[in-house]
């Protein structure tokens, strides 16, 4: 789990950057990556994504939150 203040500092850190988050991390933190994205002045997609196992086992679903790159600057 991270805190709000976490993200934002580490999406600020590297605002040229493209930052790919586990949708999971938002959903068991109080965190909503929607605040996130605007205090960062970063646009978001979500990805979703099937990995299957290397051992021919059950699948991988990942969804994940993209963190655009900012090459402005925060808002």
């Amino acid at each position: 789990m991270f805190s709000y203040e976490t993200i934002v500092d580490v999406l600020n850190e590297n605002p040229a950057s493209e930052v790919e988050v586990e949708l999971e991390a938002f959903e068991n933190s109080s965190v909503d990556y929607t605040d996130v994205a605007k205090a960062t002045g970063r646009n978001f997609r979500m990805i979703e994504a099937v990995t299957p196992s290397e051992d021919g086992g059950l699948a991988l679903y990942v969804r994940r939150i993209v963190f655009e790159p900012n090459v402005g600057g925060a808002i």
